[in-house]
């Protein structure tokens, strides 16, 4: 499956195209899936969304996640990693993988590499993301 690169404005370099992925959760709320649009983050550990996801899929803070901190490029944050995996369906395919809510509404869903990415192949080429 390929998605091509959306556009956005960027502080730095004025216009920037980033690698979004169309990505379904289950949501145990609405008993259906979910699509997120999500940048595939080769360099993310694991898949993260934010914090107002939680409640879209049902999940609950305190029964179904444990809080940790993570660390990155814009400092530490509080994040609420699930007790089990999560299902999801990415580029055709339905896969369990880890999934963590970042404590921020102001953070893009990110596609991470454990148990989700590397089991795929990913290919950045021509602003376009082509995932196998």
């Amino acid at each position: 499956m390929k998605v091509s690169f959306e556009k956005e404005k960027s502080i730095v370099f004025g216009n920037i195209f980033r690698p979004y992925f169309p990505v379904n959760f289950w949501s145990r709320k609405r008993k259906s899936w979910i699509e997120v649009l999500t940048i595939v983050d080769t360099g993310a550990d694991y898949t993260m969304l934010p914090i107002q996801y939680m409640d879209e899929l049902g999940i609950d803070k305190k029964k179904d996640a444990s809080p940790f901190s993570t660390f990155g490029v814009g400092g530490d944050s509080k994040v609420y990693i699930l007790n089990d995996e999560i299902e999801i369906q990415l580029a055709g395919k339905t896969l369990k993988a880890p999934l963590g809510f970042v404590d921020s509404v102001d953070v893009p869903p990110l596609l991470g590499r454990h148990r989700c990415l590397e089991k795929f192949r990913v290919v950045f080429e021509n602003r376009e993301t082509e995932i196998v």
